[in-house]
C-alpha cells in the first residue's frame, strides 16, 4: 500500500505544481492547494502506517515523521552533490 501511495502523491502534486509553476494559479492559491494536498497525503500515509503495521496513532505519526525527515535529508544531500 505504501508504494502505491507514491502514485497517488504524484497524481495529486503534478497537476497542482504544473498550474502553480506556469502561473495558471496565483501564487497564494497555488501554495494553499499544495499545502492542503500535502496535509492530505500525510494523513493518508499515517492511515497506511497505522493500518498496515497495526500501530497506535502516535507511533504511526512517528513513522510518517521519520520518513519525511529522511526524505528531506536524502534529497538535501543528493542535491548538494550536483
Amino acid at each position: 500500500a505504501y508504494n502505491w501511495a507514491a502514485v497517488l502523491q504524484n497524481a495529486v502534486f503534478i497537476p497542482i505544481n504544473m498550474l502553480w509553476i506556469t502561473g495558471a494559479l496565483p501564487p497564494d492559491i497555488g501554495f494553499m492547494l499544495w499545502l492542503i494536498a500535502f496535509s492530505l497525503i500525510l494523513a493518508y500515509l499515517w492511515f497506511i502506517a497505522r493500518t498496515a503495521l497495526a500501530l497506535a496513532p502516535m507511533a504511526a505519526a512517528s513513522i510518517v515523521g521519520i520518513d519525511l525527515l529522511l526524505n528531506v535529508m536524502i534529497s538535501t544531500v543528493a542535491n548538494s552533490m550536483r
